[in-house]
């Protein structure tokens, strides 16, 4: 997070700076990376999702099969993109089996919150895992997380 910090200060995520990259080879890729998902793309939809940590969810699983059927609907950015829209709309936070409305997410519970950049309405951050996740400290992570993103991001 620092590191982006360096090259983000004073930058908004709409113009994705163009920043000169004078650090380590690895540094100097995460941040292009980070620029670039930043940037606009007038090819697809508006609406892009950013999924991480899906390797990580296998462990929390008993059934292989059931890992694979999950991973094929992360894997469909519409389909995550409603279930977010869904949760929020419905004025939730946390949605826990068949209340995502995803038959295969039935054992697995999504607790989001939105962030927003200088006061409007910018994304959701979301936690997705088995239904007997600790709730109270996944909201508290995606509330901190959301805060201090869209903190970050509307100062620049």
């Amino acid at each position: 997070m620092t590191l982006l910090a360096q090259h983000l200060i004073g930058e908004t995520p709409v113009s994705a700076p163009t920043v000169v990259l004078q650090g380590p080879a690895r540094d100097n890729e995460i941040v292009r990376l980070a620029l670039e998902a930043m940037l606009p793309d007038e090819t697809q939809d508006s609406e892009r999702v950013f999924i991480g940590g899906a390797s990580r969810m296998v462990s929390s699983f008993d059934a292989v099969a059931q890992v694979s059927d999950i991973l094929q609907i992360l894997e469909q950015q519409y389909v995550v993109v409603s279930l977010l829209r869904d949760v929020l709309d419905r004025g939730l936070h946390v949605a826990i089996g068949t209340e995502t409305g995803v038959a295969p997410l039935a054992e697995c519970a999504i607790v989001v919150a939105p962030y927003d950049i200088e006061g409007m309405r910018a994304g959701t951050i979301g936690v997705l895992g088995p239904t007997r996740m600790n709730y109270s400290e996944a909201l508290a992570a995606v509330a901190v997380v959301s805060n201090n993103l869209g903190q970050r991001l509307t100062e620049g």
